[in-house]
């Protein structure tokens, strides 16, 4: 269902940013943990493991952003 997607990334100079923005169907963010699966939990304990932080954004028929954020030094 997805139409488009796209990802940029970039750093500054002690955090490494990745955005991935897609513009698909969406889901209440409040139901992650609810989810059939393990693809966003994952996520959260891999981002925690090295530190970092995973961020999403997300609402029904508004697609969907989740930002990783890495701290480099």
């Amino acid at each position: 269902r997805r139409r488009e997607v796209a990802h940029a990334d970039g750093g500054q100079r002690d955090f490494f940013t990745m955005k991935i923005i897609d513009d698909g169907i969406g889901f209440e963010k409040n139901k992650i943990h609810a989810m059939k699966g393990l693809g966003f939990i994952n996520m959260f304990h891999r981002a925690r493991f090295v530190q970092g932080a995973l961020e999403v954004i997300s609402e029904p028929l508004q697609g969907c952003t989740i930002t990783l954020t890495l701290n480099v030094r």
